[in-house]
């Protein structure tokens, strides 16, 4: 993107000299050369010298002193969502893969990803980058190298969601559960469920793939998107033989009548997040046993049911906020240890 190309997006008139944009940046300790420095919330006390010098442009929604290369908007926040939106446009023949829910946002984007990884180059939300931040951030990377794109989306309220679905424009979402998180905010799980399905609010058609064992989301039926609800029986495959252990979990996947054995060091409870991925990266044309290596050599992200092993004693690290119902299936898995 070029400065007048920004400036006239922005709907903002100024003599600043017209170049290439490196790339926009929200941390003055990433700036390099040429990029564009967004402030958003109190980002404009670390604009120095340094920082003036390497920019090519810097937006503020604060008065400061002026500078030539420094343009005032009413929201920093909103140029985010604004820009992200332009470039999603621009690279709107790139897939798009959505994904929301309670808990397992980080876990099902982690294990999508890998599998689309055996055969794309993947563009994934880093760490739990899914906010009005987070997710304008990651579609600052799309670019003409880009196959696929896998991004998580968070909320705390109503809309939040809806805004980020209609600057990404999925064309595959994702809805993981509907749980108990932050439900000191909307009151209810009915609420919830209302807010997490604001995910298809930037799809024109496409494809929902929602958790088939969820009370609120196996009931969901929609007219201009395909509905997919996972299960150990659907169309794309079939899981038979589960055995669990503590930590361990192994199945048969059948596909088109061929069975793969898969062995995984992680818990059953993450099975829903499982059958997700493995569902998504059929649709994406993933080959079953690139599934099925992406699956046996999946480590869970950080703090999320981490097991360390001691002398004579076992760790388990779940501390990445987790819900009520997280933490329950961490103690019941704990449990199955001591027998």
């Amino acid at each position: 993107m070029q400065i007048d190309e920004l400036l006239n997006l922005l709907d903002i008139k100024s003599k600043i000299k017209n170049k290439k944009i490196n790339q926009f940046k929200i941390d003055t300790r990433d700036i390099n050369k040429d990029d564009v420095f967004i402030a958003i919330n109190n980002g404009y006390k670390y604009i120095d010298t340094k920082t003036l010098k390497k920019c090519s442009l810097i937006i503020v929604d604060k008065d400061i002193q002026s500078r030539e290369n420094i343009v005032k908007v009413k929201d920093t926040k909103e140029v985010l969502l604004k820009i992200a939106s332009y470039i999603r446009d621009k690279y709107q023949d790139i897939p798009l893969i959505a994904i929301t829910g309670s808990v397992g946002k980080t876990t099902t984007k982690e294990l999508i990803a890998t599998m689309l990884e055996k055969k794309y180059n993947v563009l994934k939300t880093t760490g739990n980058h899914n906010n009005n931040i987070g997710v304008p951030i990651t579609l600052f990377n799309l670019n003409d190298k880009t196959d696929i794109c896998v991004i998580e989306m968070g909320m705390n309220h109503q809309n939040e969601i809806s805004i980020l679905s209609q600057v990404a424009k999925p064309n595959i979402s994702i809805i993981t559960n509907i749980l108990s998180s932050h439900i000191g905010y909307l009151k209810s799980k009915k609420n919830i469920f209302k807010a997490k399905c604001e995910i298809i609010d930037g799809m024109s058609g496409g494809y929902l793939i929602v958790n088939g064992n969820d009370k609120y989301l196996k009931k969901v039926e929609l007219k201009h998107i395909e509905v997919i609800k996972t299960g150990l029986n659907q169309q794309l495959f079939r899981l038979i033989d589960i055995k669990e252990d503590f930590n361990s979990l192994s199945f048969k996947l059948n596909i088109n009548d061929t069975y793969y054995q898969v062995n995984l060091k992680i818990p059953k409870y993450f099975l829903d997040n499982i059958l997700i991925a493995i569902t998504t990266a059929l649709l994406c044309e993933i080959d079953p046993i690139d599934i099925v290596q992406s699956l046996e050599t999946f480590k869970l992200p950080d703090a999320r049911c981490n097991i360390i092993y001691g002398t004579n004693s076992i760790l388990v690290s779940d501390c990445y906020n987790a819900s009520y119902e997280s933490t329950i299936s961490v103690l019941e898995e704990i449990d199955k240890s001591d027998k």
